[in-house]
């Protein structure tokens, strides 16, 4: 039978091992199901990710797919390269340094590909409201300096807002937009056709799909020379390129036509084709989408292959909680402990032990004899165990028997000596 602390103990450790592997395996499932990262991130499997796009870009020969996790200013591509950018948000921001960065890259001879966030209507658009016959009367009688506060709860200084942004050194998209020759536009608000919308392609002689699906308000406007329109929705322009310096830039107003939706049931090869149409590495940035590369003591210990050192830690730290909790000495019961007498041991035996740990039993015999001498004792008693000592130490030690010598001269000194002998002495 195992001891009660004993058998607590183990089913402790069994209960904790079976709760790790408990949560384990729930971030194992929400980590293959893709809910745990952005949509259209290549990393999400599920129809709102970009994963079919990515592995089917690197399964095609002669090209290579990568995914990218460290800011822009650490890539460093040393050729050039297709750079993606999937689901970006059209009111993100970049820093001054990031979009230097991102000039020298496409300016070297590579393809910068831009797909925008779908939304659904214009970031100012409220939704009407049937309101009643006085509401309307109150609105209609309400002063002007508060109708001007209604339209702008907030009370806050955009103009002030843009001068913070930019003495702190970030940029607006629409900023970067405006620097690269274009500006953001939005079609008009209709919730019929939110998810029907349609992207007809402009040149006749391209080889591009004649049109497409379009889930998304944003558009494109104020375009520069250089920008050439490849689709438009609703007469507005949707998905855009233009050459800047050796390399070149493409802006999608919507990012379905990457999604792992849009491969499975309404893939556009031609359209696919054209806009990877550049250098034969592509990287997917995921840094934008809030997936980095931040390495830890764990990615680290498995880089250096420290799983045995981490185990073995574990193991002697397991064991000392169990030693200090287990005693492997059978303690008495509890019913007898206080029954048992306490013996202890009298002079002589202790000096016994004294004599046993400081006088070898080879020397013992001459140690007595020494201590004799000390006494006054007859004469023929003296030469006597004189003799005796010296013939025990003439022989070898391995011969020599202690115990019978002094048994000799005990024998020799109990007898009693001659009366001429007492009257000398």
């Amino acid at each position: 039978m195992l001891r009660k602390p004993l058998l607590s103990l183990m089913l402790a450790l069994l209960l904790a091992a079976a709760f790790c592997y408990g949560v384990g395996h729930l971030f194992r499932l929400r980590y293959q199901s893709g809910e745990v990262y952005p949509e259209y991130s290549t990393l999400r499997p599920d129809p709102l990710g970009a994963k079919a796009i990515f592995d089917a870009l690197g399964a095609m020969p002669g090209l290579e797919t990568h995914r990218n996790f460290r800011p822009l200013k650490k890539l460093q591509p040393p050729e050039p390269i297709t750079l993606v950018y999937a689901g970006v948000k059209w009111d993100a921001q970049w820093t001054e340094r990031e979009f230097q960065e991102f000039k020298t890259i496409v300016s070297n001879g590579s393809r910068a590909v831009f797909s925008f966030f779908p939304i659904e209507r214009p970031p100012d658009f409220v939704t009407p409201k049937n309101d009643s016959a006085e509401e309307r009367k109150e609105k209609k009688e309400r002063p002007e300096h508060e109708k001007k506060e209604t339209q702008k709860p907030d009370g806050k200084d955009h103009a002030l807002e843009a001068d913070e942004e930019a003495s702190s050194g970030l940029l607006k998209f629409d900023e970067v937009a405006k620097r690269l020759g274009f500006r953001f536009n939005f079609l008009p608000a209709d919730d019929a056709k939110t998810f029907d919308r349609r992207a007809l392609k402009v040149e006749a002689g391209a080889d591009l799909e004649a049109e497409t699906s379009w889930h998304s308000a944003l558009c494109f406007s104020e375009l520069s020379g250089e920008w050439k329109v490849l689709y438009t929705c609703e007469s507005q322009p949707v998905i855009i390129e233009r050459q800047h310096g050796g390399g070149s830039i493409v802006l999608a107003a919507d990012s379905f036509f990457l999604s792992n939706e849009a491969l499975r049931s309404e893939r556009h090869p031609r359209l696919l084709a054209h806009v990877f149409n550049g250098p034969s590495t592509i990287i997917f940035d995921e840094e934008h989408h809030g997936v980095t590369h931040q390495p830890g003591v764990m990615q680290l210990a498995l880089k250096y292959r420290l799983q045995g050192v981490i185990a073995g830690l574990v193991l002697v730290a397991g064991l000392f909680v169990w030693k200090n909790s287990v005693r492997f000495i059978p303690a008495y019961p509890d019913e007898t402990r206080g029954e048992l007498p306490i013996r202890g041991k009298d002079a002589t035996q202790g000096f016994v032990n004294l004599l046993r740990r400081t006088i070898p039993p080879a020397d013992l015999p001459a140690a007595c004899v020494e201590e004799w001498r000390r006494a006054p004792h007859l004469e023929s008693d003296r030469v006597h165990v004189e003799a005796a000592l010296a013939q025990e130490l003439a022989l070898p030690k391995r011969r020599r028997n202690p115990a019978a010598l002094y048994q000799a001269i005990s024998r020799r000194l109990e007898r009693k000596p001659p009366t001429h002998e007492r009257r000398t002495h």
